[in-house]
């Protein structure tokens, strides 16, 4: 068999999945900002991500036995996208450390080994039964994840569950920012007040290197 079809490695875990969504980081992350990149996936459904981590929504409140195979890839892997329910990519960089962790909210994560580097991913999920409570807290849907060497290639359109007799949930917009206040103005006298000025200062890479390779996953970004 060709080698380029077929995984490098797979591991299969369980994860405890809740609320509907569950995470990956490469090391990287930041659990702060996942409020964050749910609003982004509901905005455009069923995933976000930024580089560092990569939030996915799933069609069921909740499974707490949620079996998902990992696997790494030489390259992107033959589509087979009819076999499954729920396909997205996006991308993610895997630490020094080599541990993909897998997580959902009030659960206990998942760790998976992955060699360090940046991939693409493929998240993909079936055996749904319905969009939000599906009857049970193990109700059967397994998901698989594909990485495979980031090689710049733009992502997949992402695909959804059509649900019978129901469809495709519609997209949540994000919540607007609040309105700014014109600067230096007093909003209950309606006065000019002294503001503050700010000036860009550039960062010091040489004394915090560590920040070059966080902020380098701007250009990372799906």
């Amino acid at each position: 068999m060709d080698e380029r079809t077929r995984p490098v490695s797979e591991t299969q875990v369980t994860v405890a999945m809740d609320y509907g969504q569950f995470c990956l980081d490469g090391g990287l992350g930041d659990p702060d900002i996942e409020l964050a990149l749910l609003e982004r996936a509901q905005a455009d459904q069923p995933s976000a991500g930024n580089g560092a981590m990569l939030l996915v929504l799933c069609p069921h409140q909740n499974n707490f036995q949620m079996a998902v195979t990992v696997q790494v890839w030489p390259s992107r892997p033959p589509a087979d996208r009819d076999h499954w329910q729920q396909v997205s990519e996006g991308r993610l960089e895997v630490d020094g450390r080599g541990v993909l962790s897998l997580s959902s909210p009030t659960t206990d994560p998942v760790e998976v080994l992955v060699p360090a580097g940046r991939y693409t991913v493929e998240i993909s999920g079936r055996g749904f039964v319905n969009y939000g409570w599906p009857g049970s807290t193990t109700p059967g849907d397994v998901w698989r994840i594909r990485l495979w060497p980031y090689d710049g290639v733009t992502k997949s359109p992402a695909q959804m569950w059509d649900m019978p007799g129901f469809g495709v949930p519609e997209n949540t917009p994000p919540p607007a920012p609040a309105a700014a206040e014109e600067p230096g103005r007093d909003s209950a006298a309606g006065t000019r007040t002294a503001t503050a000025t700010s000036t860009a200062t550039a960062i010091d890479f040489a004394a915090h290197p560590e920040l070059q390779k966080v902020l380098a996953l701007r250009d990372f970004d799906d």
